[in-house]
C-alpha cells in the first residue's frame, strides 16, 4: 500500500479526533512511501519507502522524522537512518513493539523454491531515533502454504500462520520469542485458526491475536495463554478483514475498512471491545499515533 501524506488530528482517550486537521503534510520523496509509524516514546516519525530497481533488487530506506511535543507536528530531518536491498528478499511493512527498542521489517523471500515471511529487526536509538544494524529475528517456511499465510510480531511474541489446500486445512504457531516456547491452533481448537488467513496481528500488550479470516470475512480475536497452551476466542469480532493498528499501550485499535476507520477500545484483560468510533475516510491509509510528554 502506497502513501503520499500525512494528516494529524489531536485525539481523546478513545482515539477519536477531537480537533480540526492540525497538519497536512505531503511527501516528496523520490520513491512511494509503504510504511509511515511512530515511535511509541511519541518523539520520533519513520517514513519507509520500498522500491525495485533496474536490476529487480528489491530496496527500502527509512527517513528519520521529528515530532513537537506541544503541538504533535512532524519535522523531516531529511536523514537516511537506515538502507536496504536484496535480490530476493523484499520487506512489505514496518512496525514498532509497546517498547519502542525494536523496529520491525517484515519481509518475503521470494528466491527460486521459496516462499518465506519473516521479521528482521533495526534497534533503535530512543534518544537520538537512529537505528542500528538490521538484525535477524525469525522466518516460516511457508512452501506448502499454496492457498493464504501470514506473520506476526511484537517484542515479546511471534506468530505464523499457513493455509496449504483451503479452508480447515490451516494452522496457527504463536510463540515466546526469548524462549522459543510455542504452540499450536489449528481447525480442531478454533476454527479461524483453519481458515485462509487475510491479516494477522498481535497487541503490543502481547495478550491478544486478531486474525482475519478471509473465509467468513471477518476478523477474530484470540486470548493468547501459554500457560494452558491455548488460543480462546473473545467474545468480540470486527467485520471483514481490515488491516488493524494499535495504540503503543494496546487500549485503542484501529480497523482501516474501505469508506472508514472503525476505532476501538480494547480491554486487554478479556480481548473484548469497548466504545467504538468511526471516522470516514477512504483510499489507502495507515494509522500511526503518539502520545505527546509536553
Amino acid at each position: 500500500m502506497e502513501f503520499n501524506r500525512v494528516w494529524l488530528y489531536r485525539a481523546n482517550a478513545n482515539g477519536a479526533p477531537v480537533s480540526s486537521l492540525s497538519q497536512h503534510f505531503t511527501f516528496s520523496f523520490a520513491h512511494p512511501v509503504y510504511s509511515f509509524l511512530v515511535h511509541p516514546n511519541g518523539k520520533f516519525a519513520y517514513a519507509a519507502m520500498l522500491w525495485a530497481d533496474l536490476q529487480g533488487n528489491n530496496n527500502a530506506s527509512i527517513v528519520l522524522f521529528t515530532i513537537d511535543q506541544s503541538t504533535g507536528k512532524l519535522t523531516n530531518t531529511k536523514q537516511i537512518v537506515a538502507f536496504y536491498s536484496h535480490a530476493y528478499i523484499g520487506f512489505i511493512k514496518f512496525l514498532f513493539g509497546a517498547q519502542g527498542g525494536k523496529l520491525f521489517a517484515e519481509y518475503l523471500d521470494n528466491g527460486p523454491h521459496t516462499t518465506i515471511f519473516g521479521y528482521d529487526y533495526y534497534p533503535v536509538n530512543s534518544i537520538t531515533g537512529q537505528l542500528g544494524k538490521l538484525q535477524s529475528m525469525f522466518y516460516a517456511q511457508t512452501n506448502s502454504c499454496t492457498t493464504s499465510c501470514a506473520v506476526a510480531v511484537t517484542g515479546a511474541l511471534s506468530a505464523a500462520e499457513g493455509v496449504c489446500c483451503g479452508p480447515g486445512s490451516g494452522g496457527l504457531q504463536i510463540a515466546r520469542n526469548s524462549t522459543g516456547q510455542s504452540f499450536n491452533c489449528d481447525a480442531s481448537n478454533q476454527t479461524f485458526c483453519g481458515d485462509d488467513v487475510a491479516n494477522l496481528a498481535i497487541v503490543p500488550a502481547n495478550t491478544s491475536l486478531f486474525v482475519g479470516d478471509a473465509t467468513v470475512n471477518e476478523t477474530f480475536i484470540g486470548n493468547i495463554n501459554f500457560t494452558t497452551s491455548q488460543l480462546t476466542a473473545s467474545a468480540s469480532t470486527i467485520p471483514g478483514t481490515p488491516p488493524v493498528y494499535f495504540s503503543p499501550d494496546s487500549r485503542l485499535v484501529y480497523a482501516v475498512n474501505l469508506n472508514d476507520i472503525g476505532i476501538y477500545v480494547l480491554h486487554t484483560g478479556t480481548g473484548v471491545l469497548g466504545a467504538t468510533t468511526t471516522l470516514p475516510a477512504s483510499g489507502t491509509v495507515n494509522i500511526a499515533t503518539a502520545t505527546l510528554h509536553n
